[in-house]
């Protein structure tokens, strides 16, 4: 049986995401679920003995986030890494292309890409680079000369990735299937070039898999660990494992993560008594856990004042992660001139 290098890849964890800097109560946040898995990815990983654990962006929501969540952050990589298992992370764009510094990251075992950099790592006779590149804004106008400027850094023999936390041509978003092309902020197909077995990306929140560049080397995008907009109401969310072998050969396997289910529902606009929106709720809520993340569009200013009334708020209050989109507002919002 050939050996193999493992590799744990996963992205956009956007710790801080509905947390407060402050708990003011013992309520629950959503922020909680993005360190629950951060955590289930990091006990895997020590579970299946992997070589290296790989972050592809965005480890943050925020630039300037609490030094609470900074601190529980760093104390999970620095728990991991402190067994032997090497990090490598990659700043992405909420990350403003850097991380808030702190003692955690002198680990030997950290290795954080604040510019372009080759890091490498061998196991028996295997030897991997990985090419990391933070976050760029126009990194189509940049990544030729980046890529030209890490393939002349890699030392012979070895196999490379490619790291970054960027949009590439042909990546899919959100329940319209919103297609990435090549412009300034996209990188394009032709651009992916060089002696790469695979590219590892985050920065796109839906998992899926890409082949381009002329050696059709595969894009590898794991997707986000959590649900973090409604946007991504139905994708799956997790983590992957790839491995390579001798003959540079991969093999991927996708490990889902927990994603907390999500609803919509919007009220009809004819309901304009408290009686009727109570029993439009009970129907609607029926069959919906009061673990769900809900969000109720409100259509008119009369149900608004309905939603507060203690029949209604008295209905709503077991359902932990609920929120109103109150579209009457909206529409009443001129749209900007072009």
């Amino acid at each position: 049986m050939k050996k193999t290098f493992d590799i744990l890849f996963f992205a956009d964890s956007h710790l801080g995401h509905q947390l407060p800097q402050r708990r003011k109560s013992n309520r629950r946040y959503r922020g909680d679920d993005f360190f629950a898995n951060v955590q289930r990815v990091l006990e895997i990983a020590v579970a299946k003995q992997v070589d290296l654990i790989i972050h592809g962006g965005d480890v943050f929501e925020h630039s300037k986030v609490s030094e609470q969540i900074i601190g529980q952050t760093y104390d999970m990589l620095f728990n991991i890494a402190d067994q032997g298992i090497p990090i490598v992370i990659v700043p992405g764009n909420h990350d403003k292309s850097t991380l808030p510094q702190s003692l955690f990251l002198q680990h030997p075992n950290i290795h954080i890409g604040w510019n372009p950099s080759v890091y490498t790592f061998s196991k028996g006779r295997m030897d991997i680079a990985i090419c990391a590149i933070p976050y760029v804004r126009k990194i189509g106008l940049t990544i030729s000369d980046i890529l030209d400027r890490l393939e002349s850094m890699l030392p012979p023999r070895v196999a490379p990735f490619l790291l970054m936390h960027q949009a590439i041509e042909g990546a899919q978003v959100g329940p319209a299937n919103y297609t990435f092309r090549k412009g300034d902020k996209v990188i394009a197909k032709s651009q992916l070039k060089g002696p790469y077995v695979a590219c590892l990306s985050g920065h796109i929140h839906r998992h899926q898999i890409l082949c381009h560049g002329p050696g059709g080397f595969p894009v590898f995008y794991p997707g986000s660990i959590e649900r973090t907009s409604f946007a991504e109401i139905e994708e799956e969310k997790g983590f992957l494992v790839i491995q390579i072998d001798e003959d540079r050969s991969l093999h991927h396997e996708f490990n889902a993560l927990p994603a907390r289910e999500m609803h919509r529902l919007n009220i009809p606009g004819n309901i304009t008594e408290v009686r009727n929106l109570r029993e439009w709720l009970v129907v609607a809520l029926g069959s919906i856990s009061t673990e769900a993340v809900i969000k109720i569009g409100c259509p008119t200013a009369v149900c608004a004042s309905l939603l507060r009334s203690e029949p209604i708020k008295s209905i709503l209050a077991s359902y932990s992660f609920l929120s109103l989109s109150h579209t009457w507002i909206e529409r009443r919002i001129p749209k900007r001139q072009a």
